[in-house]
């Protein structure tokens, strides 16, 4: 397969990203189960072969994520444990871990980049309603996208996030969507995503 074909392909499995249930628009809190557990700051998915952590005062909502499919949802270990951890930029963080085979953004990022700004990307973005790309920008290994959905119905749409990675031989995807009553701009979607991949990358070292 031609290294377009690859690229396409990853962002075919991007779009997987929210499709476990991910919510959009305003029941977005509602997506997340009761507060009742103890605080669960990681989860093993595909069998324990990746393990999906966020940032510090982040936890893992077991019951919305779905590890057998390398899907999972983190939040403020306020809202989804009995904690009190309090993170400094208040979110939601889905992440989707592609199968064994499917990394290749390392490499690729220009050409990866280059669709994500266009017709193409923005259907792949797209979790139901369509989307228009702000900005896409790339490090050695990561491609960021900034995106909003142009039909929600917020006052006003908030920015959306999302980066796509390698985790050993597999695609990652990390979305950031901020939660009701939190003020995230651009700045600190990037800088609350970078933590989210720095701790991914921690916690799976043997495979970076």
């Amino acid at each position: 397969m031609m290294r377009g074909g690859l690229v396409l392909a990853a962002l075919l499995l991007s779009a997987c990203a929210g499709g476990e249930g991910a919510p959009g628009g305003g029941g977005l809190l509602s997506f997340l189960s009761p507060a009742s557990r103890a605080p669960q700051d990681s989860i093993s998915v595909y069998g324990g072969s990746v393990t999906v952590r966020g940032p510090n005062g982040y936890c893992v909502d077991p019951a919305a994520s779905r590890a057998t499919s390398g899907f999972a949802v983190m939040a403020s270990c306020a809202r989804t444990a009995n904690a009190d951890r309090q993170p400094r930029l208040d979110a939601l963080i889905t992440a989707q871990v592609g199968r064994a085979g499917s990394a290749m953004v390392t490499g690729s990022e220009p050409a990866l980049s280059a669709l994500l700004a266009g017709p193409t990307g923005r259907d792949m973005l797209s979790d139901g309603q369509p989307v228009a790309v702000s900005g896409v920008d790339q490090t050695p290994g990561v491609v960021f996208v900034n995106f909003t959905e142009t039909e929600s119905t917020a006052p006003v749409a908030p920015p959306l996030m999302r980066a796509f990675f390698d985790i050993g031989d597999r695609l990652v995807t990390v979305s950031i969507r901020p939660v009701e009553g939190s003020d995230l701009d651009v700045t600190s979607e990037r800088l609350l995503i970078a933590e989210t991949i720095a701790a991914f990358r921690s916690v799976n070292a043997g495979d970076v």
